[in-house]
């Protein structure tokens, strides 16, 4: 039996070669995608899964209002206190990361990214394995540190590192004391060299219940109960005085570890780059988006399949004629279908390595897929059943239920009509494509919306260097010899880059007037010429300035900050910030230094007396002319080696900085491009088939027409016309869709584009074209035979 229905799959394959092609190659590229995109999301969803106590481990992060405004950060004392004082916190590990960071081994100077300032607990409440050293203990000194395997090798080779001594941006000695495993890629913690916690306090930052610096990670009992614990920590914040809770009605919460990667709606103050970070919406938009290109290009096997049928009429009307059962046609259908889905799953599985590298590329993962492994077998063998069930049982159960006599009598198998299931799955098909080009054309005039945006300052031809080593003490010299070279137009200094945050505080006072709970102003250091260089516009006031003593105690306000403190006429008004008081000298235009997601924060800008205010995380900002960009780096290089021979030269533009904020849109445009094109592929492939195939039945038609004076022309449109209606109803249904969806998408953006008719005129002209261009071939091919070959054709 079985060696039969293999001989009549093998017949039907030869004598069906296109179409059968066109269902496997089809079917194999919705199988790739949900494979691919099945994988991803198994690993999204198993990040920090291997650790030991995860079911237990919770980060604290502060929030205002009902959850609106939530933050990583809390204050260092934070930690202590409540593993004293409650019974239910085990452990706890305070946790923050540094900016690039340079280290020396004798002659080896590198940067490194991924440093952290942690305690000892750290490697106790996770489960990353050590492998030499003990933490608990060897991090209790300030100048201890702990690296990786991978930076252990980098430095040290096959030497043994520990009690080896690591220069730490060329003024701290900092001691290895031991090595730990690279952390694991799915790892929501993210480092490379963890530096002990007690210098952070040596390095400036505050360790008092005000200074929410450190993101707090806690391990609690089996049995404490989590809403408890969270009332419990407000109270003793309250008890200790913090001042963000007692006058800012700041709230502090818990956070399971499990919801930690997937949860990209929290500030992480300019740290993101420590922790790896997913989006659940982005895993329900692809899983979604995987699941649909299978089911279309399973709907390409049933149309087909079914039109496919029509030739099978007699062969099907014989076996049940001489006793066949409907179950037996049923089987014998449903696995010639399982018989193709398991082609294509090979063919599949050549596609996915095929394109593994570019996802990777595009997803930011490494991911292998190992086929000996059970749950990789399991998700093929899902996928396998699945794909082979929902494409071939409609046929097989149409095909099982004719009566041989309808068969015999010549009535057969009719497929066509007002609800035939094939009209309504390439509509289908088609109300996908459209709104997949909707989307894709929403997504790039958002971006180039964003990229074009006026920001508030200028951004271009602005190159920074890092404050590092003795920039900070030479600041003066260097700016002057860099005003010497004449494509440089002006030189500043800044405590950290324009678009990053460094301190927030609601501990100020204008005029009498203080800001509402819950506001927070960002302040930031800068020195002469910020203003300038970044073309900053003044509303009213002025810039700092050396011809003006009281300027060292002089603030700046941004637009947005006159407007929280509800201010008239700020300038020459004293203001207290820090428990400085000094007059607002300027009123800038409120400028969108960060992501165009949000509206522009309120700024306080303060002179920079003390150039080591910047050092580690200052930059300074050159703008130069943009001639000859290559010969001014190297100009740059040169100057920067006179002053710093130790510390390795890096710079960077502002612009590019500012474009990466968008990386993640930039990420999910390309998927959704991908996706998009893949969808197109099917759609054409399956309307392809059955312009072949609908062709093929009307040969005779086609002949008699001609004969009877019918033109290429008029035989074309007679064959588009059916297609072109299916794509018109596709559109029709897309767009309202399409709009709901990118409506709410375009809602993440503070600045946003509109949406405009073009964008849907355009994905339906394209749609159509598609449409057009795939039956046109086949039309014309049909129309322009001799007439003669047609009524000869059986």
């Amino acid at each position: 039996m079985i060696k039969h229905y293999l001989r009549i799959i093998r017949q039907n394959l030869i004598r069906n070669k296109t179409i059968s092609a066109i269902n496997i190659i089809g079917l194999a590229i919705g199988m790739a995608c949900v494979i691919l995109i099945t994988q991803w999301v198994i690993e999204e969803l198993n990040f920090d899964t291997f650790h030991k106590n995860r079911k237990n481990i919770y980060r604290i992060y502060h929030y205002t209002g009902n959850f609106q405004e939530r933050d990583i950060e809390t204050p260092a004392p934070l930690g202590p206190a409540i593993k004293s004082e409650l019974p239910e916190i085990i452990n706890y590990v305070r946790y923050t990361g540094l900016p690039r960071v340079f280290f020396q081994y004798n002659e080896q100077i590198h940067y490194e990214d991924k440093v952290v300032f942690a305690d000892g607990n750290l490697f106790d409440i996770f489960s990353f394995p050590v492998i030499s050293g003990d933490p608990k203990t060897d991090l209790n000194e300030p100048l201890n540190i702990f690296i990786s395997e991978s930076i252990a090798k980098k430095y040290f080779g096959d030497e043994n590192p520990v009690d080896k001594i690591l220069m730490i941006e060329g003024q701290y000695p900092g001691t290895v004391k031991g090595v730990f495993k690279d952390i694991p890629g799915n790892s929501s913690l993210d480092f490379n060299v963890v530096v002990s916690f007690m210098l952070s306090e040596h390095v400036g930052m505050g360790h008092c219940w005000g200074c929410f610096n450190f993101a707090t990670y806690v391990q609690l009992a089996d049995n404490a109960n989590v809403k408890e614990v969270i009332s419990k920590v407000n109270q003793i914040a309250l008890k200790h005085n913090c001042p963000q809770v007692i006058k800012d009605k700041v709230k502090l919460h818990l956070q399971p570890l499990s919801e930690i990667h997937l949860d990209a709606n929290i500030e992480y103050e300019d740290k993101e780059d420590l922790i790896k970070l997913g989006n659940k919406n982005y895993i329900y938009i692809f899983s979604a988006v995987a699941l649909l290109v299978l089911f279309l290009a399973c709907s390409n096997f049933i149309n087909l399949s079914t039109a496919q049928s029509l030739s099978r009429v007699k062969e099907i009307g014989i076996k049940k004629t001489v006793g066949a059962k409907k179950r037996q046609i049923l089987r014998q259908f449903l696995g010639e279908s399982m018989f193709l889905s398991f082609i294509a799953l090979f063919i599949a599985m050549i596609l996915i390595e095929i394109s593994l590298p570019g996802f990777d590329r595009i997803t930011l993962k490494n991911i292998a897929i190992n086929y000996f492994n059970y749950k990789v077998i399991l998700n093929l063998l899902a996928v396998y059943l699945i794909s082979g069930l929902l494409a071939g049982f409609y046929p097989a159960f149409i095909l099982s239920s004719l009566l041989p006599g309808n068969v015999i009598s010549g009535k057969g198998l009719k497929i066509s009509g007002k609800h035939d299931l094939r009209k309504i799955l390439i509509t289908f098909q088609f109300i996908i494509t459209v709104a997949l080009l909707i989307s894709i054309l929403v997504f790039k005039k958002q971006l180039t919306f964003i990229q074009n945006k006026d920001l508030g300052f200028d951004k271009e031809n602005i190159i920074y260097l890092p404050v590092r080593g003795n920039i900070a003490t030479q600041y003066d010299l260097m700016k002057g010899e860099l005003l010497k070279y004449p494509e440089v137009i002006s030189v500043t200094i800044k405590n950290s880059l324009p678009i990053e945050s460094m301190n927030n505080t609601s501990d100020l006072e204008c005029d009498g007037r203080k800001p509402r709970p819950n506001v927070f102003f960002e302040t930031t250091s800068v020195g002469y010429d910020y203003f300038k260089t970044l073309n900053l516009i003044f509303k009213s006031g002025r810039a700092f300035s050396n011809e003006f003593s009281t300027d060292s105690t002089a603030y700046i306000l941004n637009e947005e900050a006159v407007r929280l403190l509800e201010l008239k006429r700020p300038v020459g008004k004293q203001l207290r910030l820090y428990h400085n008081t000094g007059p607002v000298i300027g009123i800038i235009r409120s400028a969108n230094f960060r992501s165009l997601h949000q509206l522009p924060r309120p700024r306080i800008y303060y002179f920079m007396k003390d150039k080591d205010e910047a050092d580690i995380s200052g930059v300074v900002l050159i703008k130069i002319s943009g001639i000859n960009i290559q010969q001014t780096a190297a100009r740059l290089e040169n100057l920067w080696k006179n002053i710093n021979q130790t510390v390795p030269f890096e710079y960077g533009y502002l612009d590019k900085a500012i474009d990466n904020q968008y990386k993640f849109e930039r990420r999910v445009n390309t998927i959704f491009n991908y996706f998009t094109i893949i969808v197109i592929m099917i759609s054409v492939l399956g309307l392809f088939g059955l312009a072949l195939y609908s062709v093929k039945q009307r040969t005779k038609e086609i002949g008699i027409r001609k004969v009877n004076g019918a033109k290429t022309a008029q035989i074309m449109l007679m064959l588009s016309k059916e297609f072109t209606t299916w794509v018109l109803l596709a559109f029709i249904i897309s767009c309202p869709v399409a709009w709901y969806f990118m409506n709410k998408w375009l809602q993440n953006f503070a600045y946003r584009t509109n949406l405009s008719w073009w964008i849907f005129a355009l994905a339906g002209l394209l749609a159509y074209t598609i449409a057009l261009l795939t039956v046109s071939w086949q039309s014309w091919r049909a129309a322009s035979r001799n007439p003669v070959e047609a009524l000869r054709y059986e």
